[in-house]
């Protein structure tokens, strides 16, 4: 398990003070990668770093949403991508979002509305031993909910009754 992660590991000299170097997956990333063959290696070849280098200093900002819509079909598609970073260790953070749709055609959704089954994406983080950091990164517009404070909310107590219910599976 590596140390303690931090955002700011930009430094070469990261490593020898214990911090770690994020990557973030974003959406022109996906939209350059597509003639590739498959999802996994459109993600791995999005982030060469994470996917390639054996240090464990280096790894992803995990966004479930922005790597779901790499995929033709994230609902089928994310749980072998979780599994593909997470066991190498190269999820450090997890921006945990659902959309429906995919590849090149998706709108982002509130969590429970999405065709990534959420309870099963939160298993496979478990079944890969992570134990960090699971946030929305961005919520759907609401009306009457200008700032998002609402959404972000329902987000939030969304995901905490997840990890309830899974740890009342054992």
């Amino acid at each position: 398990m590596p140390p303690p992660r931090s955002p700011f590991a930009d430094s070469p000299s990261a490593p020898s003070v214990g911090l770690s170097r994020r990557k973030f997956l974003t959406g022109a990333a996906a939209l350059s990668l597509a003639g590739a063959a498959g999802p996994l290696t459109r993600a791995a070849e999005a982030t060469p770093a994470a996917a390639t280098r054996p240090s464990p200093y280096h790894g992803l900002n995990f966004c479930q949403g922005t790597v779901a819509e790499m995929l033709e079909k994230p609902g089928v598609q994310i749980y072998d991508v979780i599994k593909y970073f997470g066991s190498r260790e190269k999820i450090f953070n997890v921006h945990f979002r659902n959309i429906r749709g995919g590849y090149l055609k998706f709108a982002e959704t509130f969590p429970d509305d999405g065709d990534v089954d959420l309870p099963r994406a939160l298993r496979a983080y478990r079944d890969i031993g992570y134990a960090g950091m699971i946030r929305p990164d961005h919520v759907p517009q609401i009306t009457g909910d200008p700032k998002g404070h609402k959404a972000f909310a329902f987000c939030l107590g969304y995901i905490q009754a997840l990890i309830q219910q899974l740890r009342s599976e054992g």
